[in-house]
């Protein structure tokens, strides 16, 4: 295990003085948050992806309040009215909510808001002179204090030393301006910096770990040792052994205000639930005596687990809006939708595999079959229609969509576009890419796609889609995202790249394809496409 610096020596480059454009500029700060895309990757679940990615995008957000309370001035991101801000509760420690999960201070007051993500790179003027160095350092401090309360939340106390255990590292550079400099000048030499900075490479310490007491690699990112003696809260499957950072990301954000992130069963499975929500809607006796039998063998399935001695997570609403919308009030379909759409798979009910799954010992599985078995055929009559032929069976397949903008770099440089760079400017950019993100979101999980927003940052996005409405969501994103943003970067495009697999497929390895899928796509001339991966 590897000790970085707490904060890296940043490359300063310049002397004081300024005229000219914005001339309360007399230094940019720019703050690049690494790691962030692996941390959110490395994930076996949705859960796991979602706690990620909220796991990075506070942590960025509190490096950029610490920015403004210690004097500096943020350009990029914007911080007006985002989400995000707005849902954090004080400055203090996360709190644990009811569910003993790690919650973040946060509320949800929609689908859309809380997929609105914090970017991993921050930009901002300092508009006095030699107190650039205090702004960096306020924001690492308060990175590390963060992640700090993280641990002590789930862990009681901090194990060993946190300075090894933060999940990235924040690389940052400090441009004084120049004498009568110009700040597009000011701004190209501040990139150019923090190119140069990405290629000095910090000498880390190394934490010797005892084998026989820490031997197992994390089963999640595969970086760092398993810890032993994790709390109980910190749901696993038999025999998986997490590190610090990765049980904090499983745990963080399961459950907030009793929401859940769906999973990829309950994705695939989400269009054949919404006709089957029509089918009670419509006053079928059928369906309305299936989805309750349904629910009450996986409420007993849960209780035999809890004999077992198996901690069972507690479940929570449906986390697809539109599902949720479909229900209303009906008794029966809130209880259908609290059930995770995976169990809809009759396959799921194996008994092993629901004794993996929940970390207990498949040894067990004798004792399951008798409720295994009433659910796999409760699954399966949810399909039934007295008279009619049979409802076509849930879809086993969903897709991961993944877009990052094209050349933001040389639109902020105006290097594309034509435009005079100012201050101004990209702080109405930054506005932009907060509007586009919201949009984005509210486009890509509307119009009955049934899909879900991981992370949507303005120039990059991340969500997990039905099959059969991925395609049509993933390409109004696009349009959204051009619309918007075309407004001050004008021909402003975005490539995406949509990957199909099985909801039993490894996630760690689709999300890795569809980023892969997407480089392919950039390096294409012209850019601006949507490249589709068919399974395989």
């Amino acid at each position: 295990m590897s000790e970085g610096p707490s904060l890296p020596e940043a490359a300063t480059r310049g002397a004081s003085g300024a005229t000219g454009d914005d001339s309360a500029v007399e230094a940019l700060l720019v703050v690049a948050l690494t790691g962030v895309q692996q941390l959110i990757a490395q994930a076996r679940t949705t859960a796991d992806l979602w706690g990620g990615s909220t796991l990075s995008s506070l942590l960025a957000l509190k490096a950029s309040l610490a920015v403004e309370a210690s004097g500096g001035q943020l350009i990029l991101p914007s911080l007006a009215g985002h989400p995000l801000r707005r849902q954090v509760q004080g400055n203090g420690a996360p709190r644990v909510d009811e569910a003993s999960a790690i919650g973040v201070g946060l509320e949800r007051t929609s689908e859309q808001a809380g997929a609105v993500g914090f970017t991993n790179r921050i930009v901002a003027a300092v508009p006095r002179s030699g107190a650039g160095l205090e702004v960096a350092v306020a924001a690492g401090d308060a990175m590390r204090m963060a992640w700090r309360d993280f641990l002590e939340d789930l862990f009681g106390a901090v194990p060993g030393d946190p300075a090894v255990l933060v999940p990235g590292k924040a690389r940052w550079v400090l441009v004084e301006r120049r004498a009568g400099e110009l700040y597009a000048d000011l701004w190209e030499r501040a990139q150019q910096a923090l190119v140069d900075r990405k290629r000095v490479r910090d000498f880390t310490g190394h934490e010797h770990v005892d084998a026989g007491a820490e031997g197992t690699v994390c089963a999640l990112c595969a970086l760092r040792h398993g810890a032993a003696g994790l709390p109980a809260r910190v749901q696993r499957r038999a025999g998986e052994r997490l590190c610090h950072v990765c049980a904090v990301k499983r745990t963080f954000r399961r459950v907030v205000a009793e929401e859940r992130f769906p999973s990829t069963g309950s994705v695939a499975s989400a269009p054949f639930r919404a006709r089957l929500l029509d089918r009670l809607a419509d006053g079928e006796p059928a369906a309305r005596e299936a989805v309750a039998r349904f629910a009450a063998v996986h409420g007993r399935l849960l209780g035999r687990l809890r004999e077992l001695g198996v901690t069972v997570p507690r479940t929570g609403p449906e986390a697809i809006a539109g599902l949720a919308g479909r229900a209303g009030d009906d008794p029966d379909a809130l209880a259908f939708l609290r059930v995770d759409g995976a169990w809809c798979f009759p396959e799921r009910w194996e008994p092993e595999t629901v004794l993996r799954d929940h970390g207990a010992d498949v040894r067990l599985a004798a004792s399951l079959e008798q409720a295994c078995g009433e659910g796999a055929a409760a699954a399966g009559a949810l399909r039934a229609r007295p008279g009619q032929e049979p409802a076509a069976a849930p879809a086993a397949y969903l897709a991961v969509l993944v877009q990052d903008a094209d050349d933001m770099g040389k639109h902020l440089t105006g290097v594309l576009g034509g435009r005079s760079v100012s201050r101004s400017w990209h702080e109405r950019v930054g506005g932009l890419l907060l509007e586009a993100a919201g949009l984005q979101a509210g486009a890509i999980e509307g119009s009955g796609s049934w899909a879900r927003v991981v992370y949507a940052g303005g120039d990059d996005l991340l969500a997990v889609l039905p099959a059969a409405t991925a395609l049509a969501a993933a390409e109004r994103g696009r349009r959204v995202f051009g619309r918007v943003v075309g407004a001050e970067l004008p021909g402003a495009t975005a490539s995406a790249a949509m990957v199909l697999f099985h909801h039993s497929f490894p996630l760690q390895r689709a999300i890795s394809r569809a980023r892969e899928t997407l480089q392919d796509a950039k390096r294409r001339p012209g850019k601006n496409r949507l490249a589709p991966m068919p399974p395989g």
